[in-house]
């Protein structure tokens, strides 16, 4: 089902790989009978992935997003955007606030029944700073 989800985008052979080190890390485990299983139900903290692996994961997601726009059908999809001023001390609240939100959003309803996958991204970052200001690295 994952290697169908993605579409020709990721291999067998990377989906074992996948499964391999989320098994290696603990995120995900088998039963008895040799199924797979989550460990955890949700995740938010994801330090002790490696942070390669992490950012292959966004620009995958990132990737599927963009081909949404334009090739699948707007009852499958529902886009978003806000562009907003804020002071830069605010933001370490506003991630805050996007994490319990995606949390609360997972906890209420993922479910081990589900007929559909999804993928909810949310990205939140600097497009520019006052002209004095310090630059982006």
């Amino acid at each position: 089902m994952i290697v169908r989800a993605f579409k020709g985008k990721i291999s067998e052979s990377e989906v074992e790989t996948a499964i391999q080190i989320l098994l290696e890390i603990d995120l995900l485990e088998k039963n008895g009978s040799g199924d797979l299983r989550k460990v955890h139900s949700d995740i938010s903290i994801l330090d002790h992935i490696p942070r390669p692996l992490v950012k292959h994961f966004h620009k995958m997601m990132i990737e599927r997003s963009l081909e949404s726009i334009y090739g699948m059908p707007e009852n499958k999809r529902h886009l978003l955007a806000a562009t907003m001023a804020v002071k830069e001390s605010m933001v370490p609240i506003i991630q805050k606030r996007l994490d319990e939100f995606l949390v609360s959003l997972n906890r209420e309803f993922s479910s081990d029944g589900g007929d559909a996958i999804y993928q909810l991204n949310l990205q939140l970052f600097n497009l520019a700073v006052k002209p004095g200001e310090a630059g982006r690295d």
